[in-house]
């Protein structure tokens, strides 16, 4: 790499603006987690259909990304985003807790009773 020490001054001086400069036009995407009584460790944060650890910036290309958000006993989030050169994309994912099913309705049939 030309930050190296062994590399010349002039190379050094050409070559470190050169690399903050690619730096800066490198897109990203950081996804926020938030939902009630659930740690960040108990979710699968997948972006792009790889997972990623909620809150860490993560290197994309420019484009539409996709985010999805897992959890046992949580609705299940997704979001689409785009993502343009030089840009950071966020995504605040609020996980709802799904409802409880509704307890099953008693059977109306009756038996008869013997005569």
């Amino acid at each position: 790499m030309c930050t190296h020490p062994s590399c010349p001054a002039l190379v050094k001086t050409d070559c470190i603006p050169w690399l903050d400069e690619v730096k800066r036009q490198i897109p990203g995407v950081t996804v926020e987690l938030h939902a009630e009584g659930l740690a960040p460790t108990e979710a699968r944060v997948i972006l792009d259909g790889k997972a990623i650890f909620p809150g860490n910036l993560v290197e994309v290309d420019p484009g539409e990304h996709k985010v999805q958000v897992e959890a046992e006993g949580y609705e299940v989030f997704r979001r689409t985003l785009q993502v343009k050169e030089g840009k950071q994309g966020r995504v605040i994912a609020t996980l709802l807790r799904k409802e409880a099913s509704p307890p099953s309705a008693p059977s109306r049939s009756r038996t008869a009773p013997l005569v």
